[in-house]
């Protein structure tokens, strides 16, 4: 459980306003600076000190990184979606989706793996997929992103933002249990 309610409430507020504020700019590069602030926010609240904890969270910030690469670039193989305006794309995938990956998915490491218990995980995976619907179509909106060939924003991104947490959920706690046994 959550027991302190300032600490969500900055982080609500740095996603929320990170979100905001590209909508507002349609600037790529908030995307990743958002993240890495939030990263800061979780290793500082979190008094990191353990430098394992710490690889680990990047190293699932790392490994979301090559998974929405890999899915990213699938989609735009077979048309599914395309992504403009970025300062520098690698393949189909703008750098600042990476990056964003790289430390939103350590910070995600990091807040997540405190909490355990079966409905935090289960409204967090409703939550975060919500999150992904509704960024996406942000994206959809200001026309930083397209679909094609049958795929929907609500349905398909929804399922497999859902898919993809809980595939990361599992990640996690095999990376906290290999950290808690050495």
């Amino acid at each position: 459980m959550i027991k302190n309610t300032k600490e969500l409430m900055i982080r609500a507020l740095i996603l929320v306003l990170g979100g905001a504020l590209f909508f507002i700019f349609q600037k790529w590069f908030i995307l990743p600076a958002f993240a890495l602030i939030w990263f800061l926010f979780e290793v500082s609240v979190n008094n990191v000190k353990n430098i394992k904890l710490l690889k680990a969270s990047l190293t699932i910030g790392i490994i979301l990184m090559i998974f929405d690469f890999a899915f990213e670039n699938w989609g735009a193989i077979y048309g599914y979606w395309r992504t403009i305006n970025s300062s520098f794309f690698v393949l189909a995938v703008p750098l600042e989706i990476m990056l964003t990956c790289i430390f939103g998915g350590a910070a995600w490491f990091l807040f997540s793996s405190k909490h355990k218990g079966k409905y935090f995980i289960a409204a967090n995976l409703i939550l975060w997929s919500i999150g992904g619907v509704v960024g996406e179509y942000f994206l959809i909106f200001i026309g930083f992103m397209s679909y094609g060939n049958g795929w929907l924003s609500i349905p398909h991104a929804f399922v497999s933002y859902f898919l993809t947490f809980l595939l990361f959920y599992s990640v996690s706690f095999s990376v906290i249990g290999r950290i808690n046994k050495k």
